[in-house]
C-alpha cells in the first residue's frame, strides 16, 4: 500500500519495487483498498488534519499534541500544538486543545507543563499564599497562580468578567 506503478505501467515485474516504483508523497498515504493503482490520485489520500503522513503512512497526532492543518509530512508540521498548561489528555488524532486535552487541573492546583498527558505531569498543588481554581484558562481561572492581597479576601477580589 502507498505505492503505484505510474502510466504507462512498467513491464511485468517480479517484485513490488519494480512493479510499483512510485510511492505516495510525504503529506499523503496509501490504504489497502488502493493497492495496485497506477496513479497518485488513485493510490494515495491526502493526510487529514489531526495527523501527519510520512513514507506513505499516516500517523495520528500523539497524546498531548494536536493539529488542524491537512497534508503535513511531519509531527512538527502536522501536530504543532501542545496541550495548554492546565490541560492534559491521551487522545490521539485530534484538531483542538479541548478535544485532544479534555481533562483539566482541579481546584487547588495549577498547570505547570504544556503538552502533558497525565494529571501528574500537568498539575501541581498551589503554593502557600497562592490561590488556584484549576482548569486551563488565563487570569483568575485556569491554573494560574493568583497572589491574594492581605487587604482583600477571595470574595472581595474582583475580575473584569465579574467571575472569580
Amino acid at each position: 500500500q502507498g505505492r503505484f506503478s505510474g502510466i504507462p505501467p512498467p513491464k511485468l515485474a517480479d517484485n513490488m519495487l519494480d512493479g510499483c516504483p512510485n510511492i505516495c508523497r510525504n503529506g499523503s498515504y496509501g490504504t489497502v483498498d488502493r493497492v495496485g493503482k497506477t496513479t497518485f490520485k488513485d493510490a494515495c489520500l491526502w493526510c487529514e488534519a489531526g495527523s501527519y503522513c510520512y513514507n506513505a503512512q499516516r500517523f495520528k497526532c500523539p497524546s498531548g499534541r494536536y493539529g488542524n492543518i491537512q497534508r503535513q509530512p511531519s509531527l512538527i508540521l502536522g501536530c504543532p500544538n501542545k496541550c495548554s498548561k492546565g490541560r492534559y489528555g491521551k487522545n490521539l488524532g485530534y484538531t483542538t486543545d479541548e478535544s485532544a486535552c479534555p481533562k483539566t487541573c482541579d481546584a487547588g492546583t495549577y498547570g505547570i507543563l504544556a503538552g502533558a498527558t497525565s494529571y501528574e505531569e500537568s498539575c501541581s498543588s498551589c503554593k502557600a499564599g497562592k490561590w488556584c481554581v484549576g482548569g486551563p484558562n488565563e487570569g483568575y481561572r485556569g491554573g494560574n497562580l493568583v497572589t491574594l492581597s492581605p487587604q482583600l479576601s477571595v470574595k472581595e477580589k474582583s475580575h473584569p468578567s465579574g467571575n472569580l
